[in-house]
């Protein structure tokens, strides 16, 4: 039977609450101004080792949207466990792509699946593999230097002007899904560590999650 998620972690919080200890502290999401739902999911999500049993959510990759994305990953889990996994990916950017305009690299197709997804008792996940916005098109695995992160970092250089472009557009999925009362669980950079553990890596993976937060939140009206 399905079921609004909403509704089910408003359940397991007053379940929680009588069968096991207060849990001394509320996990929230990095955006403050996040709806209920989302941060009732967050806090849920953060609280899960604490639970003695039932502490793992399911969870599998749909694709790249307007590309590999379906449903049916989803569809074949269900067949063989009899239950949908309770997180659902999509992929918004295929940064390998080398188009004229490197927005046309992102793609948000794929919400019309995860808003069902969500009604059916999911959460859904979004994820971007961007293109680089240090070259006009293609580079997508190439090395940058300091001095073009930098530039990128900066909407006023044409770097940060292809990056605003993409973002603007993942903003606008995110609405998309946000106006649908649909939380999301957003990997803005989901291959950063891929690079090393480096002081140097490790601090521009951080301004560059901080920039992408602040613009993806800024772009999407509360």
């Amino acid at each position: 039977m399905k079921r609004n998620i909403s509704c089910f972690v408003i359940a397991l919080c007053f379940i929680l609450a009588a069968s096991q200890p207060v849990y001394a502290h509320t996990v929230l999401p990095v955006n403050p101004d996040a709806q209920p739902t989302t941060k009732a999911i967050m806090n849920w999500l953060a609280h899960l080792p604490n639970r003695s049993d039932n502490k793992v959510l399911s969870g599998a990759f749909g694709g790249y949207s307007g590309d590999t994305f379906s449903m049916a990953e989803a569809d074949r889990i269900k067949n063989a466990a009899g239950q949908l996994p309770a997180v659902y990916g999509c992929d918004y950017a295929k940064g390998w792509l080398e188009p004229a305009n490197i927005a046309d690299t992102i793609d948000y197709s794929c919400n019309s699946d995860l808003i069902s997804h969500w009604k059916s008792g999911g959460i859904p996940q979004i994820s971007m593999h961007l293109a680089n916005p240090a070259f006009q098109s293609g580079h997508f695995k190439t090395q940058i230097s300091n001095a073009q992160y930098e530039n990128i970092l900066n909407s006023t250089t044409p770097e940060g002007q292809r990056l605003d472009a993409m973002l603007k557009k993942i903003a606008d999925g995110l609405q998309q899904l946000k106006d649908e009362g649909v939380p999301v669980l957003f990997r803005p950079l989901p291959a950063s560590g891929s690079g090393g553990g480096s002081q140097n890596i490790i601090k521009r993976t951080a301004r560059g999650f901080l920039c992408i937060n602040g613009f993806i939140q800024k772009s999407i009206t509360i």
